[in-house]
């Protein structure tokens, strides 16, 4: 029976008026041999995975690839050996130990170490990475040493914490951070273990307060038990003191986690810290609210993570890439297969080149990319084409002009001011090319091809921005200051750089500024929330204890809370109180500065999620202060 091929010639878009435009179809009778030779040629060009040749060779690829080989290798050589031996009476052949002895005995020395060499290496290799294998299912040496360390993990693990008070919130931070891997951590705290801490604080024993264990003696030892590798101390400072320590007291610390350290100590310990450079992270959980709140002066970021990094450089082809696109460019001479396989960053490349003639420049107007976008369609030749259909989802990418330093950019570290040397030089305006490419339809040459290409100009610019850390580290006497990795890794992502500036403690308090301001009009419930606590913070430096702790008349001290609170919110110059300030209040006096373990935990998780992106300086840390609402279920994050 013949069987029929369908093709649509040609392929229309849709009218003004939004009706799809007739397709005019032909039919084309073919035999079965014909049709089979037709699936054949296009299965033959369709595209493998994966694609050995475009992987980043790393160690765990090596061992992973030759335990395989070697494997395979050896059983084959068994299995042959086994074969071979079974079919030797009938073949005649006398295949016995004493004869294989005798004749590899007759071997001279040098194929006899020769053949022992080929043979014991693979079966060594295999045996002891199978055992390695085999000690990895026992969950042994999983950990941070046992795989090659990343930068992510370096930096926790190089990294010092100092926790200021050893509470449930407190604790739950200091866990997450020690999970991970953390270097070393100091707590720091006066008081001995309560019935409260016993209560809310899952990381003091049971009986430690009939003990008289201290605080942070008992949170050291048992978040210390989570993770060997973190080294733990304690330090039985008075937290009210602290202000009195010596400014040399703080250099050890990578990172500060204060937690209720009272204001006017806090605040001139925040202003030791600040002049270090050492981040400070403060939190507090009182009942159902809490808050995570940063202090640092500038805080950079090379790798924010962004949703993709990709940088096609389509307004600015280097020539390698040109060349490339000319190759294709008679999209007309090509076949269908052919063209169904072009890439679409190519496809987007050679009409841009023909739009470009047309109009006299690119697309930049919504009608220039709508005609783009015509353009595109008019060269399909069948409706399923998803090389044509991603190039049409891509036609933003083609039209974004390529980011160029001004003169303003900040250099704020090394590595900038070599990219701000590259774009002067060599990049001719233009910053290092990321070499990433997303997935797209392609035959397996053509996109081997073109991801070379990419990667072949980007490790150019790699290099060229290597050679100028190494200049401007050498005049400063600093040979080896930056590994080819971090290289590496600051030009991918140079187009995503972030620095954050902070405020002293001391103004965020003082002076909050239009954030509070504004919310109290926006956001009542969180404004209401932040002057609360903040309150009950000024209440305890005040009267030694939180609000409703131990009163014998919780309304009064809930009606000098609300004082306080409206103080708070006043010098943000907010005109009165919101109305939600009462039940906020109220729940502040209700707790009694008590703890609830799920708050506890989660405000300590949003803590540690925070200090990890201040240490390793990946992904974007949130505005200066983060509140949490338990009782509405809400968090926002403020810039105060």
């Amino acid at each position: 029976m013949a069987s029929l091929m369908i093709r649509s010639t040609p392929f229309g878009g849709r009218s003004p008026a939004g009706r799809a435009d007739p397709r005019f179809v032909s039919t084309k009778v073919m035999t079965p041999d014909e049709a089979h030779d037709i699936l054949v040629k296009q299965r033959s060009l369709r595209p493998t995975s994966p694609h050995l040749t475009i992987y980043r060779p790393q160690m765990t690829w090596y061992l992973s690839g030759l335990h395989r080989i070697t494997g395979v290798a050896l059983a084959g050589g068994f299995y042959a050996f086994g074969l071979s031996y079974l079919a030797a009476p009938y073949l005649g052949i006398e295949l016995t130990s004493a004869t294989l002895a005798s004749a590899f005995g007759a071997l001279p020395l040098v194929a006899k170490v020769g053949l022992k060499t080929v043979a014991s290496i693979p079966f060594t290799f295999h045996a002891f990475n199978g055992v390695r294998h085999l000690v990895w299912d026992l969950a042994v040496m999983v950990n941070n040493k046992g795989v090659i360390k990343s930068g992510y993990a370096s930096a926790l693990e190089g990294a010092h914490i100092a926790l200021l008070g050893a509470s449930a919130t407190a604790a739950e931070a200091l866990k997450d951070l020690v999970l991970p891997g953390i270097g070393r951590f100091t707590v720091v705290d006066d008081r001995p273990v309560t019935a409260d801490d016993e209560a809310s604080n899952f990381f003091v024993g049971a009986g430690a307060a009939a003990a008289g264990v201290q605080r942070a003696a008992a949170v050291c030892e048992l978040v210390q038990e989570l993770n060997s590798d973190s080294a733990g101390a304690f330090d039985v400072q008075a937290l009210a003191e602290l202000d009195r320590l010596p400014p040399t007291y703080w250099d050890s610390f990578t990172l500060v986690v204060a937690y209720r350290v009272r204001p006017a100590v806090l605040a001139a310990v925040a202003a030791t810290l600040w002049a270090k450079a050492i981040p400070l992270v403060v939190v507090n959980s009182v009942g159902f609210y809490g808050y995570v709140r940063h202090v640092v002066p500038e805080h950079t970021v090379v790798e924010s993570h962004p949703d993709s990094t990709v940088d096609l450089r389509l307004d600015c082809p280097w020539p390698e890439l040109a060349a490339y696109a000319t190759e294709l460019a008679d999209l007309d001479a090509l076949d269908e297969i052919e063209l169904a396989h072009v890439p679409y960053v190519l496809l987007l490349l050679i009409l841009l080149d023909k739009f470009r003639a047309e109009h006299g420049g690119p697309p930049k107007t919504s009608a220039d990319k709508d005609a783009f976008r015509a353009l595109i369609r008019k060269h399909m030749r069948s409706p399923d084409e998803e090389n044509f259909d991603e190039a049409l989802a891509a036609v933003w990418r083609a039209t974004q002009e390529t980011t160029a330093i001004d003169a303003d950019t900040p250099a704020f570290w090394v590595l900038v001011r070599a990219v701000a040397d590259f774009v002067a030089a060599e990049g001719a305006g233009r910053l290092p090319l990321s070499g990433t490419l997303p997935d797209m339809k392609a035959d397996s040459s053509s996109y081997v091809k073109l991801i070379n290409i990419y990667r072949d100009k980007a490790r150019a610019d790699r290099e060229a921005v290597a050679a100028h850390v190494d200049r401007l580290l050498a005049a400063v006497d600093r040979p080896g200051l930056i590994s080819p990795e971090e290289v590496e890794s600051f030009c991918k992502h140079a187009r995503f750089l972030v620095v954050q500036r902070g405020r002293p403690l001391a103004e965020q308090l003082a002076a909050p500024g239009a954030a509070l301001r504004d919310a109290v009009r926006d956001d009542p419930a969180f404004a209401a929330l932040y002057a609360a606590v903040y309150a009950a913070e000024l209440f305890e430096e005040a009267h030694g204890r939180y609000p409703g702790a131990g009163a014998a008349d919780v309304a009064a001290d809930e009606r000098a809370l609300a004082g306080l609170a409206a103080d708070v919110l006043a010098a943000a110059g907010a005109p009165e109180p919101p109305a939600a300030l009462a039940a906020a209040v109220a729940e502040v006096a209700r707790a009694g500065g008590g703890e609830l373990h799920p708050v506890a935990a989660l405000v300590g998780a949003v803590a540690a999620q925070e200090i990890t992106k201040l240490i390793t300086h990946q992904y974007v840390p949130a505005a200066n202060t983060v509140l949490y609402d338990g009782i509405a279920s809400g968090t926002v994050a403020w810039a105060l």
